[in-house]
């Protein structure tokens, strides 16, 4: 049996063909919202390292699923693919989870991705959405994302990330307290895939993917911007803004680890999203 990583959490262990993997489920006490959710954790990081955003999501009444993604693979695209292995490799982990969801009737279902995580959900929901037996994605929440700057570079990037995440968070006493009690998990960061997960998230657009998901789909798409956030910063990510397939697009004063640091305001805004676009879709029926 997996250790269990927190007490809200339960582990279970799934099989879609030869695949074997480990899913985590966040039922909470009292009312739940019908509709579940799929929640991605972002690059580096692991679903007990999210643990304060996936609580304040269950608080809110959400019925919420996630998982680790599988951190193998090279930057470059297979034959055939528009993506890097790497993404459809982490994507492969959500789709195997909305596969499990469809084979326990669930019907619908809205996604909550952080920083790279709105890159591999994205993957997974253009294969899923294909599908007719699979869940309905209803809405995704793109917090801090990565593949939505344009264009970008490798050594820019890393550049971001070492002076956020190395530098700049262990100024801040809140990410300083949050560091320690997590060190241990924090290292989980660091592995051999990181040079290609560096260039994957870097040269990809996820732009057109997201508009199919709109557009031909239906999917509500809106994206929070940190304008804290020095790796993917506010100001780049104001392009979205203007993209015809958001929906929704807010900023808050956050840096890249909104979603550990301050989870309660943060999804506070992402619930916010989910009912106007769950009222805007009552209305049109």
């Amino acid at each position: 049996m997996p250790e269990r990583i927190h007490p809200l959490l339960i582990e279970i262990q799934i099989h879609n063909g030869s695949r074997e993997s480990v899913i985590f489920h966040a039922k909470p006490e009292g009312a739940i919202d019908p509709i579940p959710i799929l929640y991605a954790v972002g690059w580096g990081s692991t679903v007990k390292i999210d643990t304060p955003g996936i609580s304040a999501l269950a608080e809110h009444g959400k019925d919420v699923w996630s998982f680790n993604p599988v951190r193998e693979g090279k930057s470059a695209s297979p034959t055939g693919e528009s993506f890097p292995e790497i993404e459809i490799n982490k994507a492969q982990g959500a789709y195997d989870l909305l596969a499990y969801l469809r084979d326990k009737g669930v019907k619908e279902i809205d996604v909550v991705a952080h920083s790279e995580g709105a890159m591999y959900t994205t993957i997974a929901a253009l294969k899923a959405m294909q599908e007719e037996a699979m869940p309905k994605i209803r809405s995704m929440v793109l917090i801090e994302p990565a593949g939505c700057l344009g264009k970008d570079s490798p050594a820019k990037l890393f550049g971001r990330f070492f002076k956020q995440a190395v530098l700049n968070m262990l100024i801040d006493p809140e990410t300083r307290e949050f560091n320690k009690t997590n060190a241990g998990n924090l290292k989980e960061m660091f592995t051999k895939t990181m040079p290609d997960e560096v260039r994957a998230i870097s040269t990809t657009v996820i732009d057109d993917a997201l508009q199919i998901l709109h557009d031909k789909y239906g999917v509500k798409i809106g994206v929070i911007a940190g304008e804290k956030d020095g790796v993917f910063p506010a100001r780049r990510l104001k392009r979205m803004e203007q993209m015809a397939f958001v929906d929704r697009f807010i900023s808050m004063p956050i840096r890249h680890n909104g979603m550990y640091i301050k989870a309660n305001e943060v999804v506070g805004q992402v619930v916010a999203m989910q009912r106007s676009f769950a009222s805007e879709g009552s209305e049109r029926k």
